[in-house]
């Protein structure tokens, strides 16, 4: 069978900026190789698009961490058909369209660009008492005057969010008083002054939430539907303890009894979209408080603290209330140098094996960087 056309990977460049695309040793039915490809920071899983005659002929996801070198084996069978495969991981193949294509990265910011900062903050906050609550409000002050020190202008907004109120409840005490605070007119990211952030986190009013599952979902819809600026850096700082609704990775039954018309992930997705790093805090109770006890409630608030960390940006990016240095925080921020993935993201070539080399890449264990799991480990 003669040889068809050269296939080549799409990869990223090395600035992040554009896809690159490599061309693959495959000279005809049988031949192979190994790819070695870097998962993108933030992301979690590589998409592999190979090309031939300049358009997309196979694309494939499979899992992966941020910063993990993953090997993927490429071959022409002896069809002359193309496949990926890993010898340890599921491989999800999509139609080659594409509109399949994954979410750019947000890519590296200048010191002095312009920012954009927005809190989103959860007012159902249900173990914290009101000194705990403007305490942790002091310590978000000091985070943005410090993340605003470099900008060469920063606006800045907060929202808070509530919840819908449950189906058949009238007790009082379970009402949400709102879902979004405040109102869609107010909501708009105004020139930075320290003042007026005090008085807008200080005067969020405090409501129930209902059930465990509140508004988040709906609060990360409005924050896509501010007039963000092209030219500055974007960032979304969320507190709370609170999940939202998740399709794909729904807390356990009985967390959530209302019909939800938005998702936390999708919301994540198009706030990245949109060039926005997401900064997480998440109010994690003392371990003294008794709320781990109960398998059930362990369940919540660990289904709950695992959501923050899947929407941070970065694993970095992901903080816990009992931990949160406002300063440590800005500077790891601020000092954020590479471009940031979300979801299925193109990987950076590490280098193309081919013969007895490719086999043995392929069969070496992958490194794996540290994971959520991890951090849940860790911070527990």
């Amino acid at each position: 069978m003669p040889a068809g056309p050269p296939i080549r990977i799409r990869v990223l460049s090395a600035e992040a900026s554009e896809p690159d695309e490599v061309l693959l040793p495959l000279h005809g039915p049988g031949s192979g190789c190994t790819v070695r490809l870097r998962c993108l920071p933030g992301a979690t899983g590589l998409q592999v698009v190979l090309t031939a005659e300049g358009g997309a002929k196979l694309r494939a996801e499979l899992p992966a961490d941020g910063g993990e070198v993953v090997a993927v084996q490429v071959e022409l069978d002896e069809h002359g058909e193309l496949q990926v495969w890993n010898s340890g991981r599921d491989v999800l193949f999509l139609p080659a369209e594409d509109r399949y294509d994954p979410l750019p990265p947000i890519l590296p910011a200048p010191q002095d660009k312009s920012l954009d900062l927005v809190f989103v903050i959860d007012g159902t906050v249900r173990h914290a008492s009101r000194e705990e609550r403007e305490g942790h409000y002091e310590k978000l002050l000091a985070f943005a005057e410090r993340i605003a020190e470099g900008p060469r202008d920063c606006r800045a907004a907060v929202i808070a969010f509530g919840d819908q109120p449950p189906p058949t409840v009238t007790a009082a005490d379970l009402l949400p008083q709102y879902l979004l605070f405040p109102g869609e007119e107010e909501r708009r990211l105004q020139p930075f002054d320290s003042e007026r952030l005090r008085r807008d986190l200080f005067s969020i009013p405090s409501t129930s939430g209902g059930d465990f599952v509140d508004a988040l979902a709906d609060a990360l819809d409005a924050c896509a539907r501010l007039r963000w600026r092209d030219e500055a850096r974007k960032l979304l700082v969320l507190s709370g303890d609170s999940p939202g609704h998740s399709v794909l990775q729904p807390l356990r039954r009985g967390a959530d009894v209302c019909v939800r018309e938005r998702d936390v992930d999708t919301g994540g997705l198009r706030l990245h979209r949109l060039g926005v790093e997401m900064v997480t805090i998440h109010h994690d109770p003392p371990a003294r408080s008794g709320l781990y006890d109960l398998e059930f409630q362990r369940d919540l608030l660990l289904g709950a603290r695992s959501q923050y960390t899947r929407l941070a940006s970065l694993l970095e990016y992901a903080f816990l209330t009992s931990t949160f240095d406002p300063a440590a925080a800005a500077a790891a921020v601020r000092a954020r140098s590479g471009a940031i993935g979300r979801g299925a993201s193109l990987g950076g070539l590490v280098e193309v094996l081919a013969g007895p080399q490719a086999r043995t890449a392929l069969e070496n264990a992958s490194y794996h960087a540290p994971g959520e799991e991890d951090l849940l480990r860790s911070s527990g």
